[in-house]
């Protein structure tokens, strides 16, 4: 399973929607929790169009700081 997610760059003062496959069950998150993806990998590729996708998975997902939120 896998959910999306706010990738943050805090040096870029940059974010970004991405989506992370996780193995098991997709995780309970509200829109605005704050998670940690255990062990992230991205792996690029190219499809047949010649377009580069992205693909983001984790070992799993947890809340970064159950009491903080994003907003």
């Amino acid at each position: 399973m896998g959910g999306a997610a706010d990738a943050l760059e805090t040096g870029r003062n940059s974010a970004e929607t991405i989506w992370v496959e996780v193995p098991g069950d997709q995780p309970e998150l509200t829109i605005d929790d704050l998670v940690l993806p255990v062990r992230l990998i991205y792996t690029p590729w190219v499809n047949r169009k010649g377009e580069i996708v992205r693909s983001f998975r984790a070992d799993q997902i947890t809340l970064a700081d159950p009491g903080r939120k994003s907003g």
